[in-house]
């Protein structure tokens, strides 16, 4: 039987850092938009607060009764538990961390009957102007006039940032199931195996323990200047020759929504020659120094200057993946929770690292004639340095 991974305990801790963010913020009544639909990349607020994700899947366009099809809304108001607003047929009522929950073909029209039985007044909050259709932002104006909305995209997102104990515990049973499939992954394409067969087998490994995934991006040869060899697949099915630079990722959900995206670099027959040991342990080098040099207190912008010294020193040739992520990392948790930025040139907002957030620490270096290589670590920041929570090995010759 599945049962929900957190108790309600875990939620309501969660409901009341929320809360006290609005009160902070002076936010009596808070709508928030969430979209599951089998996609967790605006599904972590929803998740956050109750639990709730959908595999149903949706259509693009309105049909009959139907409105903002797979779209959902979380209710926030101080004092009272959080009202769940789906289009969902399917609920689980036993996953759930909230039993207030309004089931109603058309989500949009659902908040706004709810916002007028309780009599709400100005202004209401509104969390997800960065992905809610203009379409239904259109129809959620005309049907309540009488409202102001103020856009605080941030709200829960603000509050998930710092990680509780169980959310913690949480990425370390992710990590194990993780591991032996990232291991796997970059075994078989040293050994040669083509970039289908080899994600295959990760796959099914890390299936086996329990996990799910998000994609799995691999290269080779001269296609490392690229994020991956086929964009619709994440890999192909070519087979790297012997002495190719290859590089593969993990990038998914493992466990309950948690997002990890480990990364390695490696060469065909773990033979590199000169050039390419100097690319590859050099990347490495960097991506294991930034580790070294995270400590809460340190600001995002003194790590990412860190980095960029490190990248002059060896030299960097433009272009492709490099250019692609001019970064040095950024926060995990349910999805990238983004900004702020370990970077010179993204946001970094100003942001101290904190104890008890997930990092993602990445540094990807380029070299014409030779390719991009490319590593990735997931650490949990401690109050006295990092807890690496993916242990593939970065340099296997």
């Amino acid at each position: 039987m599945v049962a929900r991974y957190f108790p309600l305990e875990e939620y309501r801790l969660r409901w009341s850092r929320v809360e006290d963010e609005m009160k902070r913020r002076g936010i009596e009544v808070a709508v928030v938009w969430g979209k599951t639909s089998a996609s967790f990349d605006r599904a972590g607020d929803i998740i956050y607060l109750t639990n709730y994700f959908s595999h149903t899947t949706g259509q693009g366009v309105d049909t009959g009764p139907h409105r903002a099809r797979t779209f959902c809304a979380v209710l926030l108001q101080p004092g009272e538990p959080p009202e769940l607003h789906v289009d969902d047929p399917e609920l689980r009522p036993e996953l759930l961390a909230t039993d207030r929950i309004r089931n109603h073909p058309d989500p949009v029209t659902s908040i706004i009957t709810s916002l007028k039985d309780r009599k709400v007044v100005d202004p209401v909050a509104f969390s997800g102007s960065d992905f809610f259709p203009v379409a239904q932002w259109q129809r959620l104006m005309a049907a309540s006039p009488r409202f102001t909305w103020k856009i605080v995209d941030d709200l829960v997102r603000s509050t998930r940032f710092i990680k509780t104990n169980r959310e913690l515990d949480c990425f370390r049973e992710g990590a194990a199931i993780l591991n032996p499939a990232m291991d796997i992954l970059t075994e078989r394409l040293i050994a040669g195996d083509s970039e289908a067969e080899a994600a295959g087998k990760a796959v099914a490994e890390l299936l086996r323990r329990g996990g799910t995934y998000h994609k799995i991006v691999c290269c080779h040869g001269k296609l490392t200047a690229y994020t991956c060899s086929d964009p619709f697949t994440g890999y192909s099915t070519l087979v790297p020759k012997r002495g190719d630079l290859v590089r593969a990722f993990i990038i998914g959900p493992i466990l309950q929504g948690y997002y990890f995206d480990p990364g390695r670099t490696a060469v065909v027959g773990n033979r590199p020659t000169p050039e390419q040991r100097t690319l590859v342990e050099g990347c490495a080098a960097i991506v294991e120094t930034l580790c070294e040099a995270v400590r809460p207190g340190r600001s995002y912008k003194e790590i990412a200057e860190l980095g960029d010294r490190l990248v002059s020193e060896i030299g960097l040739d433009g272009g492709g993946a490099s250019a692609q992520y001019p970064f040095y990392g950024h926060p995990n948790g349910l999805y990238f929770e983004t900004p702020p930025y370990l970077s010179t040139v993204h946001d970094h907002l100003g942001a101290v690292i904190e104890a008890d957030t997930v990092l993602g620490i990445e540094a990807f270096i380029a070299k014409d004639g030779i390719g991009t290589a490319g590593f990735e670590q997931n650490v949990i920041v401690g109050r006295d340095g990092i807890e690496l929570l993916t242990t593939t090995p970065m340099i296997p010759f």
